[in-house]
This record gives structure tokens, C-alpha cells and sequence, in this order.
């Protein structure tokens, strides 16, 4: 295994946690993960699964960072 394979590999096992959401969860939770994340980046404890998918799930991610360039360029 090529040392950056192992290293994004070992990082994910790193970010699990005992309770994790899946992709659909993770849609149908993002619009109040983003309207309740603090301005500090401080997530809400029942908003924490959320937070933790993105470490995991890169396409989760890409689908966040678009839907806030989108938000961007509406305001």
C-alpha cells in the first residue's frame, strides 16, 4: 500500500466515532447543521454526527463546499 493511501486510510479510522450518519442522513441534516453552526465554527451536540461525516466522506464534502458557493454568490 503507497504511503498516501495508508495515511488518507489511517485518517479515517481516526475521525470515526461511535455513532455515525451515513450520506442520506447527512443530506437531510445539512441545512440545520449549517444554520446552527456558530460563528466560532462550534457545532451543536445533536449536530456533532453531521461534522464528523464530513471528516469521512470527501463526497459529502464537495457537495457542502458547492452548496456554500452557491450560498455565496446569491448574497
Amino acid at each position: 500500500m503507497k504511503r498516501d493511501r495508508f495515511a488518507e486510510l489511517l485518517r479515517v479510522v481516526m475521525a470515526s466515532a461511535p455513532e455515525e450518519i451515513d450520506c442520506d442522513q447527512f443530506l437531510e441534516r445539512v441545512a440545520a447543521f449549517l444554520e446552527s453552526v456558530g460563528p466560532d465554527g462550534e457545532v451543536p451536540p445533536d449536530l456533532r454526527a453531521v461534522a464528523q461525516h464530513l471528516e469521512v466522506c470527501p463526497e459529502c464534502k464537495e457537495e457542502l463546499d458547492a452548496l456554500l458557493e452557491l450560498h455565496r454568490g446569491e448574497s
